[in-house]
């Protein structure tokens, strides 16, 4: 499924908004996309160049204001949005269609993800994870959703390194399995192995 098969009658041109900060393993999905996108003939749009754009759009967002004003500009916005930003969407939804490719939905927030479909007026949504796309198509009437989901180029990384010339051991990345962490620690620990994992922020 492509974003040109999700309407008979594409309204318009269709843009992404691009990226512009740092890359960062954050934003590497993002920016892959983007990328992919504008080689198959996607115009990009910046809207958040500047480190005073990104921060207005934060602030706006936490005010409620990020918000559909009028949709008279013709033509589509695909945007990269995670952890139900709002101000992802600035300044996109002031005046065009969003299309959000979203990553990082997960039940907990279901609710807040919701929200941000209904307050943009979302039409069409690309989820990374089947599941959500599949909720979302039963939350919202007439929301089409699709699963699109995250991939990597392999060209931008380097496996050639030999393992024992590696300097980590074991990696814990994002979410850990609290049974499988208690039950390795102690002997990573006791084996000097250089063990990296997440630890609880304070509140």
């Amino acid at each position: 499924m492509s974003l040109a098969d999700s309407s008979p009658t594409p309204p318009g041109p269709l843009w992404v908004a691009m990226n512009d900060e740092p890359e960062s393993g954050l934003n590497l999905l993002q920016k892959g996309l983007q990328d992919a996108l504008i080689k198959r003939g996607v115009k990009p749009i910046h809207y958040q160049r500047s480190d005073i754009a990104r921060k207005a759009a934060r602030l706006l967002g936490r005010a409620g204001l990020i918000r559909p004003l009028s949709r008279s500009g013709a033509g589509r916005v695909i945007v990269p949005v995670v952890w139900a930003s709002h101000a992802t969407l600035f300044a996109a939804t002031y005046f065009h269609e969003v299309v959000p490719w979203i990553f990082d939905c997960w039940e907990p927030q279901f609710d807040a993800w919701e929200r941000l479909l209904r307050l943009h007026r979302v039409k069409t949504a690309f989820f990374s994870a089947r599941i959500a796309a599949a909720e979302f198509a039963c939350r919202i009437p007439g929301l089409k959703t699709h699963w699109m989901p995250e991939a990597c180029d392999p060209s931008r990384y380097a496996p050639s390194k030999p393992l024992h010339l590696r300097s980590t051991h074991v990696l814990e990345m994002g979410r850990k399995h609290d049974a499988t962490h208690a039950a390795i620690l102690a002997a990573l620990k006791a084996g000097s192995y250089r063990h990296i994992y997440s630890t609880p922020q304070s509140p």
